[in-house]
């Protein structure tokens, strides 16, 4: 076992720097607080997934507005879509 230890302890040595981990990416934390709750809640993410949670809420967002624009009826008399 010993020589196994010494051999595996040469070949990285051989080698040169030994392999380092890249630093995890940093985790964002925002509080979110929900509708009828006093209390908030922490949730964190990377930028990237924030970024892409954001992207999805917009989207989302964006849908119900559409959405609800075809259910308003509008001053001209105009809006409801069938």
């Amino acid at each position: 076992m010993t020589l196994i230890a010494m051999a595996t302890t040469t070949a990285v040595s051989a080698q040169g720097t030994p392999q380092v981990k890249p630093p995890a990416e940093k985790k964002i934390c925002r509080a979110n607080t929900e509708t009828g709750s006093i209390l908030s809640h922490r949730r964190c993410h990377t930028r990237a997934e924030w970024t892409q949670i954001d992207r999805e809420s917009g989207q989302r967002n964006a849908k119900e507005v559409e959405q609800f624009a075809n259910t308003v009826r509008r001053p001209d008399g105009t809006g409801f879509s069938e």
